[in-house]
């Protein structure tokens, strides 16, 4: 599904075939005591148990549109220390995670992603094939995506060396969409601590490197995080100060071309300019607002 790289330190070169060969028996789990009388009729495999975290009434750590929606006040400056590193790694015991079609090999040290993310804890630790092997398939997702999220894992960071040099940002889309991709992957793996870090971190690229929300972003962004979600409520303020700001005929192309290409922003941005506009001019926050601060032609 989805991009990055952390250091060729934890990336393998070498290729495996799937962990579940075609025919081999299903992985099973061990239904918790207070799991519904349905549930408990048959075993479940991994798949399944993941797919009902509801019905068996397994505590459920805070989603990842859950934790963007509160305030993103001093969001860039949050540091993930619940745990330190050391703590984690110094028992040396690893697993291997093969990502993507092609199937790059990372070996993480098992107690540093488990702690991260309750899915990896009940992969390698829940009674299931990966379990015994200390390895999972993630056929399905990107290796520069699990990149950065490996890079997160050891540093508590995300960390950019393009929006500051424009000699390496060959295709700028692409580089924020890997964010976004991140972020569904943080949700998808139930990573409660990531997405604060991936919101603050596409926020600084945009703005370090002045790069005007693409359409591509817009619509990923609508198409997959909820209401609340801060990406939703920033894509919308980027667009709204590009749109107050620039004063050439560029940016009625721009704005025209977002408006009918997603009817759900366009509703939003609208709502959002409407209130911007009724401000009073002392009240505007925007220090070249074309609606109140200078004459735009």
């Amino acid at each position: 599904m989805n991009r990055y790289k952390l250091s060729d330190l934890h990336r393998l070169s070498e290729s495996k075939a799937s962990l579940q060969a075609p025919g081999s028996s299903p992985r099973f789990v061990v239904i918790p005591s207070k799991a519904s009388p349905q549930i408990l009729k048959r075993k479940m495999t991994v798949e399944e148990y993941m797919d009902s975290r509801e019905s068996v009434q397994m505590p459920r750590p805070e989603s990842v549109q859950e934790t963007s929606a509160r305030s993103a006040t001093d969001i860039a400056d949050v540091v993930n220390d619940e745990f330190l590193i050391h703590e984690l790694i110094k028992l040396g015991k690893m697993v291997k995670v093969y990502v993507g079609p092609e199937k790059h090999c990372w070996e993480i040290h098992e107690d540093a992603i488990c702690h991260q993310s309750p899915y990896f804890e009940k992969a390698f630790r829940g009674g299931f094939k990966e379990s015994a092997q200390k390895s999972i398939n993630l056929e399905d997702e990107d290796s520069d995506v699990f990149g950065l999220f490996v890079h997160w894992i050891y540093t508590s960071s995300l960390r950019c060396n393009k929006c500051t040099n424009p000699s390496r940002m060959i295709d700028p889309e692409e580089h924020f969409m890997q964010y976004l991709r991140l972020e569904t992957f943080a949700d998808k793996y139930l990573i409660s601590g990531l997405s604060r870090f991936v919101i603050a971190q596409w926020i600084k690229c945009h703005r370090v490197a002045i790069y005007r929300p693409f359409k591509k972003e817009i619509d990923y962004i609508y198409e997959n995080f909820p209401v609340k979600s801060l990406f939703r409520a920033e894509v919308v303020a980027q667009v709204l100060l590009h749109y107050l700001t620039v004063v050439d005929d560029s940016v009625h192309i721009y704005m025209g071309f977002l408006l009918a290409a997603n009817r759900s922003f366009a509703e939003v941005f609208s709502s959002q300019l409407r209130s911007h506009l009724i401000k009073k001019a002392e009240d505007c926050e925007i220090e070249y607002c074309c609606a109140h601060k200078v004459l735009c032609t």
